[in-house]
């Protein structure tokens, strides 16, 4: 498992690393442990944040794997390990990030600030 990238959540308590694979969720106490991981994303993630410390994960593909797309925002299911659901996008993500019930997608020329609970659930 190649690492690919690593993204601090939770800033004081946990750091999710990215993989050819999926993603390892860390936490920062006890040397790293490991809490969660995901291997299940064959061509890796670029982007990855959790929502609110649960099973959800807000991800981003490489584009290595065609089902996995930097241009697709899904959402992922750790403990069923599937994707619950998935919102396209004309350009490529190059940033995400969660913050309460909102999900902040960023691309080269814009940001999309979207609702969990209304905007994504629509869709």
């Amino acid at each position: 498992m190649k690492a690919l990238g690593c993204q601090k959540i939770d800033s004081d308590t946990h750091y999710i690393v990215l993989t050819n694979w999926g993603f390892r969720l860390h936490s920062i106490a006890g040397n790293g442990a490991l809490i969660r991981d995901c291997e299940e994303i064959e061509g890796g993630l670029s982007l990855c944040q959790s929502y609110r410390n649960t099973q959800l994960f807000f991800v981003v593909g490489t584009g290595e794997n065609g089902a996995w797309p930097t241009s697709k925002l899904f959402i992922w299911d750790n403990e069923l390990k599937k994707k619950l659901a998935e919102l396209e996008f004309k350009d490529s993500i190059v940033d995400l990030r969660v913050v309460g019930d909102w999900v902040v997608v960023a691309q080269k020329d814009r940001v999309v600030p979207l609702k969990f609970d209304v905007d994504l659930c629509q869709v």
